[in-house]
């Protein structure tokens, strides 16, 4: 039998935390643009960090599914890091809305294969549709 206040649990730990994962990883990158600026206002620097940040978050989500971390805290960095990957790399390739839509569809379809292949719980499903939510609302 299925506890059902287990299940809501689980469900309101990975909406939160990765929603706040989220939040910290846009103050991260806010940071790390602020940190990186120069006083002259050349912003060439941009492309290659937002392109670097989004990748190393997807590396840390590949490497937390890979720990013995509790399953609940890797859907929590599932939502945090695939949502800031997508958002990162569609901020980067919106003028190509069709490449755009071709690559989040890439990895919105990969993560649901992997995740299925390896016979994840309903949470983990549901942190890609919190990153996608996200991803939607952004761009």
């Amino acid at each position: 039998m299925v506890n059902t206040s287990e299940m809501i649990r689980k469900g309101l730990l990975v909406a939160v935390g990765g929603m706040i994962l989220l939040v910290v990883s846009f103050f991260l990158y806010l940071f790390l643009f602020r940190m990186l600026g120069s006083p002259s206002g050349s912003y060439n620097f941009v492309a290659p960090l937002r392109v670097g940040y989004g990748v190393m978050w997807l590396l840390e989500v590949i490497l937390i599914y890979r720990s013995d971390a509790a399953d609940w805290l890797k859907a929590v960095f599932l939502a945090g890091g695939l949502g800031t990957f997508m958002i990162t790399e569609g901020v980067q390739l919106y003028r190509w809305p069709v490449l755009q839509i071709g690559a989040a569809s890439a990895v919105i379809l990969g993560s649901v294969y992997l995740l299925y292949r390896s016979k994840k719980r309903w949470y983990h499903y549901f942190a890609v549709i919190l990153a996608v939510s996200v991803l939607l609302f952004y761009i």
